[in-house]
């Protein structure tokens, strides 16, 4: 089973609410999922997964401050991409991280348990991109690591 996402890119800065979310409005859309800027994917899933950033540290005294930074990061599978005929997607994902600011909407993606944004909403994401190749099928598996953009940015 696949689920549709949409992602949106731009280089001017929306400032987020106090949720950490901009309304579709304001990116100038009522539906992403219908709009012809934002880039639709078919995902496998996603999922939330702490990271931990930071070292812990000793003072001259010997204390010790453990200082991490815990960030909420969401894994995206993008559903197999099949060389040649799907490239095309790893490109215009590549286009999209040549932006400055990254939005993601949930589209088809919308669980009770997993709220990624609100109604009407979508939410500033900093992506960092893998890919795995698997050359006997013929296949490539892309990976999206979005990190929520903190409401001070940019």
């Amino acid at each position: 089973m696949t689920w549709r996402i949409a992602l949106y890119s731009t280089n001017t800065y929306y400032p987020p609410d106090s949720n950490g979310e901009v309304s579709l409005a304001t990116l100038g859309t009522s539906d992403p999922m219908n709009d012809s800027n934002w880039l639709k994917l078919d995902i496998l899933g996603a999922g939330f997964a702490p990271t931990i950033e930071g070292d812990d540290t000793t003072t001259v005294g010997g204390m010790r401050v453990i200082n991490p930074r815990v960030r909420r990061t969401l894994e995206i599978k993008v559903a197999p991409v099949v060389f040649p005929d799907d490239c095309g997607i790893i490109v215009a994902i590549g286009r999209l991280l040549r932006n400055r600011y990254c939005y993601l909407y949930r589209g088809t993606y919308d669980f009770a348990g997993l709220q990624l944004h609100g109604d009407g909403k979508a939410v500033p994401v900093v992506i960092a991109l893998s890919i795995e190749h698997d050359y006997e099928s013929g296949t490539k598996m892309v990976t999206l690591k979005c990190d929520y953009a903190a409401p001070g940015m940019p």
